[in-house]
């Protein structure tokens, strides 16, 4: 017969206001440990279950700073009897959702790849990519590739989630795809003789686009980001000029060619036109001999509303200046007359041969010699 009933006089019991979410993260202990004879005088809270006390009060609160999973325990003791509760991970501390990312690269040209790598922090299940900042999703993969078809700056954001918070990473103007460099240039005049003064025009384009219409459908650069120009006017591998549109003067007869080198942020390329620049004659004493019979290309070229036309001749000869427009019919004659040896060079004022001014055009001009055609050049005529 079961005559005597012995009942625990002290049962440890506590609860949490809250058992999970992001450091640093309060929780409010509540002891509800129950007694039958003496009152409970002491409260023991151990709060990682690492062996330190870490509070004597009967309903402490506590911050966890770090996350984990963590072991709670709670001695009572009433002077004479004490009781023992442990809730083995009891407490679950979760990192905060922090979106971020990265990339291998930010900049480069159209059919651009970029590898997207994230980098957040949190307990996340699913990521969310836009990388055109267009409010369409592109990608739900935690590292994506992405290639970039046309030229822009571009906005990327990943949004994140945990599956009940969310948090979102936008970098403005992250990604820059650019137009590929095109080295060219021209030069006026092409020939004369010497000392003969040129200017040099940069006409190259691409490279970054600084300004943006801001439009999906319609992205074109606006401005260029070319940042260097390195010309060599006698193609000997020395760098003559850094200036973007530069005047040089050929002091020695020849056929030069020229080269430029132009650079972005990202890349070079290279313009070479060879025989470009032909600079004749010697002067022996301040008399001109030429050295050849030669029909130079005309200057200013396009021009308005004057050109000058100029050529060498070796020896005395009959010569003739003819204009043609571009049917074939003749315009007008500029010269026709015995010109002795030397350099020459005559205006055209763009007019025909009753002195009218004509329209803009394309036209030609030939360089005849005792009846035969020497050479024959065009020139633009834009009023």
């Amino acid at each position: 017969m079961e005559y005597i009933t012995v009942y625990d006089s002290l049962i440890a019991e506590f609860e949490a206001d809250s058992t999970i979410g992001f450091a640093p993260l309060e929780v409010q202990f509540t002891d509800i440990s129950t007694f039958s004879q003496n009152p409970i005088t002491t409260w023991q809270w151990d709060f990682q279950n690492d062996g330190i006390i870490d509070s004597y009060l009967q309903n402490p609160s506590y911050i966890y700073s770090d996350s984990g999973s963590f072991s709670v325990s709670l001695i009572i003791g009433d002077g004479t009897n004490s009781d023992i509760e442990i809730k083995d991970n009891y407490i679950s501390v979760l990192d905060p959702l922090n979106a971020d990312f990265n990339v291998d690269t930010t900049m480069g040209y159209e059919q651009l790849e970029v590898q997207f790598t994230d980098i957040s922090t949190g307990n996340i299940v699913g990521w969310m990519w836009d990388f055109q900042n267009d409010g369409v999703i592109d990608s739900n993969e935690q590292n994506p590739i992405y290639i970039y078809e046309e030229v822009g700056i571009y906005t990327v954001s990943l949004t994140i989630t945990d599956g009940s918070v969310v948090d979102t990473e936008i970098k403005v103007d992250y990604i820059t795809v650019a137009e590929p460099i095109i080295a060219d240039f021209e030069a006026n005049p092409l020939s004369g003789l010497i000392p003969l003064e040129v200017q040099f025009t940069d006409l190259s384009i691409g490279g970054l686009p600084e300004i943006m219409l801001n439009s999906k459908s319609f992205k074109k650069s606006i401005t260029r980001d070319i940042i260097s120009w390195e010309w060599d006017f006698d193609n000997d591998g020395f760098i003559d000029s850094n200036v973007q549109n530069p005047i040089y003067v050929y002091e020695n007869a020849g056929i030069y060619t020229v080269s430029l080198t132009i650079s972005d942020s990202i890349s070079e390329n290279t313009e070479i036109k060879e025989d470009y620049i032909e600079v004749t004659g010697t002067n022996i004493q301040n008399n001109l001999m030429p050295i050849e019979t030669k029909l130079f290309q005309n200057h200013p070229n396009p021009f308005n509303p004057t050109t000058t036309i100029e050529y060498n001749l070796k020896e005395t000869s009959n010569i003739q200046i003819q204009l043609f427009n571009i049917k074939g019919q003749r315009i007008v004659t500029l010269v026709n007359q015995n010109q002795a040896e030397g350099y020459h060079s005559v205006i055209w004022y763009g007019n025909d041969s009753s002195g009218h001014s004509i329209s803009s055009g394309l036209y030609f001009f030939k360089l005849i010699v005792n009846n035969r055609v020497i050479d024959m050049k065009k020139c633009l005529l834009l009023k």
